[in-house]
């Protein structure tokens, strides 16, 4: 009851955090405005025969128990719970309903985005994590500093590479010289591991300056494409900026202060510090490569680079009963960038195609090669071959450990 108690006094004193309540729920809206009318969207997914399992799960079978009619129930509950508590937390002081509604959107709407791993995202991802952190830890002013900055600090390391300081990915955005690309990527990646870190400091001067370059930063990044993430990160800028106003007033009126009040924890500040930090190192040094399972669990915490420098290729024969036929691997829609060529999202997709194949005359199954190359790496990979891609028994975690799948042979 205390835990409660600290969290929702938390909520209730400060409008800097039902301010931040309102940019989480509205973060949740434009998922569910984009599932509404995108191509990815569990509403559809509901209605295909194969679901994507999300990598340390073997069999989400069970989504298809749950038919789509309940699907869209909670598709419109979820955002029902946004709608109401956006308009609590901006235009009421009811910081405990704000929260509950808020509680309810964000459980039915990771309830959906789990349930289809081509649903994942950066901005997902931030979306439902900072979320759950904001219902659940205690002094939420500073842990969100503290947080925030980590997230930063991730997304920088994941630009400490080739492929992102080529400054290739700016230049398919605007038409610059080479040179120029570059330079502007590597200033990028200073801005990301260097303005954060201001927001920690308490002096104005370099908290200001901090936050001013990373507003023109994201401002800049939502004209190039990024805007949802960008507009995400605009909000937690602008909450942290009315924090620290709020924290001087408070400081300033100090004397004044007597009332007895619930101290919050921070302790939960460091555990939740210290995990996200465990899976950003254990995601980029691969420390789980040979557990399929942990490396997938530990990858969820982990944002996905928006720029790879990648080609990939597939090979697909479809095997008939009196032949086989080369064909295109599937075509896909709607996919983020940095998505097209997961190997896992490209061998689910090879899964959903038997499905689609299995009701044509004569069908066996689907053999394939895919394979990728980073281009400034110089590195290529051959991730799976298969000459029984539609056997029940092969599965992304017998990919490396057999070559042509020979175990499931028929």
């Amino acid at each position: 009851m205390g835990f409660l108690q600290a969290n929702l006094w938390e909520i209730n004193k400060s409008f800097s955090l039902r301010f931040l309540g309102a940019v989480l729920a509205l973060s949740q809206g434009v998922i569910a405005f984009n599932w509404f009318y995108g191509a990815n969207s569990p509403l559809k997914f509901a209605r295909h025969s194969t679901t994507v399992c999300w990598p340390m799960i073997t069999n989400c079978s069970w989504v298809k128990l749950l038919s789509p009619g309940i699907i869209d129930a909670t598709f419109w509950i979820f955002a029902l719970s946004i709608c109401l508590s956006i308009t609590l937390f901006i235009f009421t002081r009811a910081g405990g309903v704000s929260a509950f509604f808020l509680w309810v959107a964000s459980l039915l709407g990771f309830f959906l985005y789990t349930q289809d791993f081509r649903l994942s995202s950066n901005a997902g991802f931030l979306t439902f994590f900072l979320s759950f952190i904001f219902l659940l830890i205690p002094s939420k002013a500073i842990s969100f500093r503290f947080i925030i900055f980590a997230i930063y600090l991730a997304f920088a390391l994941l630009k400490l590479n080739a492929d992102w300081l080529s400054g290739f990915w700016i230049l398919e955005k605007v038409s610059a010289p080479d040179k120029l690309g570059e330079w502007v990527a590597a200033l990028i990646t200073l801005i990301e591991l260097i303005a954060p870190a201001m927001l920690l400091i308490r002096d104005g001067r370099y908290f200001w300056s901090g936050w001013f370059a990373l507003i023109a930063y994201h401002s800049a990044m939502a004209w190039l494409g990024l805007t949802h993430l960008s507009f995400l990160f605009i909000g937690l800028l602008i909450f942290l900026g009315l924090s620290d106003l709020e924290d001087r007033k408070l400081e300033r009126e100090y004397i004044y202060q007597s009332f007895i009040h619930p101290e919050p924890s921070r302790f939960w500040t460091f555990l939740i510090l210290t995990l996200f930090g465990f899976c950003q190192f254990a995601s980029h040094y691969s420390w789980f490569s040979n557990n399929t399972g942990v490396r997938s669990a530990v990858q969820l915490f982990t944002p996905y680079p928006i720029s790879l420098v990648e080609n990939c290729k597939g090979q697909l024969w479809k095997v008939y009963q009196n032949g086989w036929r080369q064909a295109e691997f599937p075509q896909v829609v709607g996919r983020d960038n940095s998505m097209k060529c997961h190997p896992y999202l490209r061998f689910l997709d090879l899964k959903s195609e038997c499905e689609t194949l299995k009701k044509e005359a004569g069908f066996v199954t689907v053999a394939a090669i895919f394979e990728s190359k980073r281009l400034f790496e110089g590195s290529s990979q051959v991730h799976f071959q298969s000459s029984d891609v539609c056997d029940a028994n092969y599965q992304f975690s017998d990919v490396g450990r057999v070559k042509w799948n020979t175990k499931h042979d028929r």
